[in-house]
């Protein structure tokens, strides 16, 4: 689910493209195959498919975000430098829409409270559940990221 909407070149960004944009690496071909079994792992609900992912590919690629070539006998893509240039631009919006998902789950729970407080509870505790999960993986990732910075030596410019 994606609240707000990202655009590129005033054309609206969906969900599964910017899903599909984020998988794919700038910097070697990634197998289509091995696409699809990414996204497959980072969904629950929507299972990505061939008929769904290479019509995404194709408009990605037609926006210049993507390129795709062959590896091998394989179709496979790769993030363009336009593309990773248009996703830092965005991590604002991408933030913000972080929030605005999070505010969304919060009205619901908060509203089921009305209609039948035992399964509000119920929501609740698999809320927490969900958070404390998504907490450790967040500082996984938040360790992983100072590892990158101090191995590839980024450094942090600040613009006044």
């Amino acid at each position: 689910m994606w609240i707000g909407i990202l655009k590129f070149e005033d054309k609206p960004l969906s969900s599964v493209e910017l899903l599909v944009l984020v998988t794919v690496p700038d910097n070697q071909l990634m197998p289509v195959s091995t696409l699809i079994d990414q996204l497959k792992s980072s969904t629950i609900y929507w299972t990505p498919e061939r008929g769904t992912v290479y019509p995404v590919i194709r408009r990605l690629e037609h926006t210049g975000l993507l390129i795709r070539d062959r590896l091998g006998k394989k179709m496979a893509v790769m993030r363009t430098a336009k593309g990773t240039s248009f996703l830092r631009a965005r991590f604002p919006e991408i933030a913000m829409q972080l929030k605005a998902v999070a505010k969304y789950f919060e009205t619901i729970v908060e509203s089921t409270l009305a209609i039948d407080p035992i399964k509000a509870k119920d929501l609740l505790k698999e809320a927490e559940t969900i958070t404390a999960q998504m907490s450790g993986r967040l500082r996984e990732l938040q360790k992983r990221a100072n590892e990158i910075i101090v191995e590839e030596g980024w450094t942090e410019i600040q613009i006044e």
